[in-house]
This record gives C-alpha cells, structure tokens and sequence, in this order.
C-alpha cells in the first residue's frame, strides 16, 4: 500500500525532520498523525496550559482537514488497542 507522508499548511513545521500525517492509501484509507503539542503554526507557544490543549486540537483538525477527514475519523490509541486485543483474544 503506498504511503504519502505530509505536512499540512496552517499546521506546526515539525521540529525533528519527521512528517506530520502519513495517509495509507489503500481500503479503508488509514491517516497516522504524530503527536501533537499546543505549538502554533508560527512556532510559539501559548503560555496557559488550556490553550496549549486548545492548539493542540486545533493542530489535529488542520492534519484531518487537509486529508478531507473529520474528528469523528479518528480513533482513540488506547481503544485501538482494546480493539485489536479482543480480535487477538476471538482468533485464538
């Protein structure tokens, strides 16, 4: 499956080199987004901690929009991995 690594307009340059989405084409469409802090997209960084968590939400919605994806796309680390331990726990 080809995998297209992107860097969203109105989202954080990444510090490290690293991309900020990678869209795994294929069916269904998989979207893998980095972790993300409370940096706006000029690099600063709001001194309350709401709306660090505010920005880092709103850095969320930037990577999602891009992909023509919404909020209600994403899913949840930890319920992934529930996800993927119950259908571990049916193919035994």
């Amino acid at each position: 499956m080809p995998i297209e690594l992107s860097n969203p307009e109105g989202a954080p340059v990444p510090a490290g080199g690293y991309s900020q989405a990678a869209l795994v084409r294929g069916a269904p469409r998989r979207l893998v987004i980095s972790g993300q802090v409370g940096q706006t997209p000029n690099g600063t960084v709001p001194a309350d901690g709401a709306a660090q968590i505010g920005q880092a939400l709103a850095n969320l919605g930037v990577i999602l929009a891009a992909q023509a994806m919404a909020s209600g796309n994403a899913l949840d680390g930890r319920r992934a991995e529930r996800t993927a331990g119950y259908a571990r726990r049916d193919c035994r």
